[in-house]
């Protein structure tokens, strides 16, 4: 039977610029990992609401900003991979749409270049596109800009893009300024920004949620065309607001075969419940809910899992909704679904002075993954005690990456309110191990002091080791983070017998190693190799 051991040595250890840590925030992007977006328009106050990653990799945001009482206009910037402005962008890399609207919520970058802005209006919901370079497609509804009304005060608050159908869809609230009631107002438009006639002419209001004034509104479509919206309401008999989540079929009629007669609760004992994502896996069906339950400084994050039919995945958190964190978790706000299996999920926690934004690993059944980061979770602290920050949204930039976009509020600084985007490296890391490059020094290891490892069975401290050839690299899955995220490391490994790379890897990971550079057991052969993430060497 063979026995294998293995010791791993700090020897070098080769970071990447900015000393990047395995699932946190990747400080090669803008300053130490963030971008901030402050001053808009000379305004003190920018909020940062959307994202959305563009073809040529240059990050898309859109946004708020306003002086903190009557003006608010909406906003978008573009960012390079690298966190900075994009000069031939707008001004300076920021288009604001001044006059245009009060504040843009989602924006879509198109197949031809164009992009597409869910923005809020004086009264109204509406939809504005934009050339690459940020200026008004005048070509699109009038001069730029689709105004959806519905009668009544509303607000929008998601726009979704259907990319398969070309359709664009918006929820919101619409608010009966007589009775001071309000109601959730969905529309659909075609590509050219036209109200579409096979999706009940196009608007959907409705006030038959429950017993009314529900708010809010969060969205998504699956892969048949039918409509997934999350809200805030009431129910007879429950002193909270549930989440509700209704399904609408691809004409715009409720599907009332979904959950339990056409819509589903959810429900946090105490508390009111305030959904702000959805999320669909059309390989499976699932629906997810991401949103916060309760007010003020006793507020929870919350996830809630379905099957395609709306019921309760009840392998999920609690009877399908899961409270990840309810000691520091304040608010989640967007979710992703993690092609690797479970789920990252943006927000705000507090781990003891503020509250911070945070990017955060769930496993398959909601809880946790601690895996991730630390203790689960990426934070982002980007000023003092008194500063707040908070994600609202996440997306993958088509690499090893997340993006962000939120807004760190900050009393004591000159702009209280500061859009911030932030880049978050969650590559669970393919290890790549093979023979040690020539300009680290190759198989010449003679006179290197060894100080601290294992003698040898003669007693020898090994002061003249050998590298013995390799062969072909091989790659190596490390979900536990063996080798952090940027990092390399030369690994010594020995046995009495030949048990081969990848007998010793594995014995490592089986072990319950968490470090590649610690001392993991005895050593009687030494054998150098580099390990390292990514593409060999």
């Amino acid at each position: 039977m063979k026995r294998v051991f293995a010791v791993v040595a700090a020897l070098l250890l080769v970071a990447m610029t900015g000393t990047l840590a395995q699932a946190g925030v990747d400080t090669t992007f803008g300053t130490d990992g963030i971008t901030k977006v402050a001053g808009v328009d000379g305004l003190d106050q920018a909020y940062g609401n959307g994202i959305d990653i563009a073809a040529d990799g240059d990050i898309l945001i859109a946004g708020r900003t306003s002086d903190g009482s009557v003006t608010s206009k909406a906003w978008t910037a573009s960012l390079g991979s690298d966190g900075s402005l994009d000069s031939g962008y707008g001004s300076g890399g920021v288009a604001v749409l001044s006059d245009n609207g009060t504040g843009a919520v989602e924006l879509f970058e198109l197949p031809d270049g164009k992009i597409l802005v869910g923005i809020n209006l004086p009264s109204d919901m509406g939809v504005m596109r934009l050339n690459a370079d940020g200026s008004l497609d005048t070509s699109f509804g009038s001069n730029g800009i689709v105004t959806v009304s519905f009668g009544d005060l509303s607000t929008l608050n998601d726009l979704y893009v259907d990319f398969s159908s070309g359709k664009i869809y918006g929820v919101g609230e619409v608010l009966d300024e007589s009775t001071f009631t309000s109601s959730i107002g969905v529309f659909c438009l075609t590509s050219d920004g036209a109200l579409d006639p096979t999706f009940n002419d196009g608007l959907v209001y409705t006030t038959t949620l429950g017993d009314g004034d529900p708010s809010g509104g969060a969205m998504a479509v699956d892969s048949s065309g039918n409509v997934l919206i999350a809200v805030a309401n009431s129910r007879t008999g429950n002193p909270d607001r549930v989440g509700t989540l209704f399904k609408l079929a691809p004409d715009g009629m409720p599907d009332s075969s979904f959950g339990d007669n056409g819509s589903m609760d959810v429900v946090v004992a105490g508390k009111d419940v305030m959904p702000r994502d959805v999320e669909i896996k059309n390989s499976t069906g699932e629906i997810l809910v991401t949103g916060y339950a309760g007010i003020e400084a006793d507020k929870d994050g919350f996830v809630a899992k379905f099957d395609s039919s709306g019921q309760f995945d009840a392998n999920f958190g609690t009877g399908g909704v899961s409270l990840p964190d309810s000691t520091h978790l304040i608010a989640l706000f967007d979710l992703l679904i993690n092609p690797a299996g479970g789920y990252y999920v943006s927000g705000t926690a507090n781990f003891g002075t503020s509250d911070n934004a945070i990017l955060a690993a769930l496993d398959n059944t909601g809880a946790l993954d601690s895996s991730f980061g630390n203790g689960g979770y990426a934070e982002v602290r980007t000023g003092s005690d008194l500063s707040e920050e908070t994600l609202v949204k996440i997306v993958f930039d088509g690499g090893n990456r997340i993006i962000g976009v939120g807004t760190k509020e900050d009393p004591s600084e000159s702009f209280s309110a500061v859009a911030i985007v932030v880049a978050f490296d969650v590559s669970t890391g393919d290890v790549v191990i093979e023979d040690l490059p020539s300009d680290l020094g190759g198989s010449n290891f003679e006179g290197i002091d060894f100080g601290g490892l294992p003698e040898e069975p003669d007693g020898d401290v090994p002061t003249g080791v050998w590298h013995s050839a390799f062969g072909s690299p091989q790659v190596f899955q490390d979900p536990g983070g063996l080798i952090p995220n940027g990092d390399s490391a030369i690994l010594l490994i020995g046995s009495d017998e030949d048990g081969g790379i990848a007998g010793v890897f594995q014995d490592l990971l089986s072990n319950g190693a968490t470090d590649l550079r610690g001392d993991v057991g005895d050593t009687w052969v030494l054998d150098f190799y580099y390990a390292h993430q990514g593409a060999p060497a």
